[in-house]
């Protein structure tokens, strides 16, 4: 069975997926509404949490197998909950699991988290070091 699969923070880097299942998926652009994407204080991944005029930018990911999930299920932190989203692509809208904010609260998050801002800090590079299967 594949899984389809939408990611927008550290699972948008093609080292991180060649360091957890050893291949790199087929990734496609893609927003998801009513959600926003913010930093959670202490570590340098995201949560996303709704909001009702949010929106977050990342990808879909179609192709993993059960086994592949379950090395992504275990990579991904507690506090997060595999929920189905509404993914937006250019030919059109797929559902999707993400792992989102258990609580579905932002109130204790911080400010927005970008990709950009990830790798400028040297956050990548830690977690190549540091991360493995």
């Amino acid at each position: 069975m594949s899984v389809k699969l939408f990611v927008y923070g550290t699972l948008l880097f093609e080292p991180v997926w060649l360091r957890l299942i050893g291949r790199v998926p087929s990734l496609k652009k893609g927003v998801v509404y009513g959600w926003t994407r913010k930093s959670i204080k202490g570590v340098s991944y995201p949560a996303i949490c709704r909001e009702d005029k949010g929106s977050v930018l990342g990808a879909l990911i179609i192709g993993l197998t059960e086994d592949e999930m379950r090395i992504v299920d275990a990579y991904e932190d507690v506090g997060y909950a595999k929920t189905q989203v509404e993914v937006v692509l250019e030919e059109g809208i797929e559902m999707a699991l993400s792992y989102v904010r258990e609580d579905d609260s932002c109130s204790d998050l911080l400010g927005d988290w970008t990709p950009e801002d990830y790798l400028a800090s040297g956050a990548l590079e830690i977690f190549l070091a540091r991360w493995k299967v």
